[in-house]
C-alpha cells in the first residue's frame, strides 16, 4: 500500500494517548463495567496487547506458504474470519490483566517503542491471519489503541478525544472498510442520521 507518510508517528501518538489515559483513570473504577462483556481493567488489558501484537509481529519468522494480505483492511477481514477469533481475545486479555496496569502500559510501551522506530514499514511481517507489510500492522495498532482508548473514556464519562494523526488512520481504515455494512447504514450514520441497528464494520 501506499503508506501514510507518518504512519510510525501516528502509532507514536496513540501509545502516548494510551498512556496518559491509563494514568488518568481512578484505580476504583477499574473493576466496574466497561461493557456488557468487560470491565474496565479487562478492556484496558485487551487495548494495551496492541504493543504485544506489535512486537510479536516484528520477532515471528515470516512463512511464504501463508496468506499475503495487502493492507491493513485485509488483516480485519482475514483475522476475524478466523474461527474462534472473539473467544480468543476475550480469553487473552483476561490473561493479560495487571496488578498495576499503569506501570503495566508504560513498560510495554517502552519496550515496543525502539522496535517501530528501527523497522522499516515495507518489512514483511507474519501474523496468525497472514503476512502483511509492518506499516499495516502499524496501522492495526493505531486502531485498536484509538477506538478501544474512546471505549474506555466513554466508559468513564471523560471526554472523548484523540491525536489528529491516530484519528486520521483510524478514519481511513475504517471508511476501507465500509463496504462490510449496509450502504443506507453507513450514510445515515456519517451524516447523523438515525438508524435502527449497531453498525460495526470491523467485527
Amino acid at each position: 500500500m501506499a503508506y501514510d507518510a507518518d504512519v510510525r508517528e501516528a502509532f507514536f501518538d496513540a501509545a502516548r494517548d494510551f498512556e496518559v489515559l491509563v494514568g488518568a483513570i481512578d484505580p476504583r473504577r477499574l473493576g466496574g463495567p466497561a461493557s456488557d462483556e468487560w470491565t474496565v481493567l479487562e478492556l484496558l488489558a485487551h487495548a494495551s496487547r496492541a504493543f504485544i501484537a506489535t512486537k510479536t509481529v516484528l520477532t515471528t519468522p515470516v512463512d511464504p506458504a501463508s496468506r499475503r494480505l495487502d493492507s491493513a483492511a485485509a488483516h480485519f477481514r482475514a483475522a476475524f474470519a478466523v474461527p474462534g477469533v472473539h473467544e480468543g481475545i476475550v480469553r487473552r486479555a483476561r490473561d493479560a490483566v495487571s496488578d498495576d496496569p499503569v506501570r503495566g502500559v508504560r513498560d510495554l510501551a517502552e519496550e515496543v517503542r525502539p522496535l517501530v522506530e528501527r523497522e522499516a514499514v515495507a518489512t514483511e511481517v507474519q501474523h496468525f491471519a497472514g503476512r502483511l507489510d509492518f506499516g499495516d500492522t502499524l496501522v492495526t495498532r493505531v486502531t485498536e489503541l484509538v477506538l478501544h482508548g474512546v471505549d474506555l473514556q466513554a466508559a468513564l464519562d471523560m471526554a472523548i478525544t484523540s491525536s489528529p494523526r491516530p484519528a486520521r488512520v483510524v478514519r481511513a481504515l475504517v471508511l476501507e472498510l465500509a463496504d462490510r455494512a449496509d450502504n443506507l447504514a453507513v450514510a445515515c450514520v456519517l451524516t447523523g442520521r438515525p438508524w435502527p441497528a449497531r453498525v460495526n464494520v470491523l467485527a
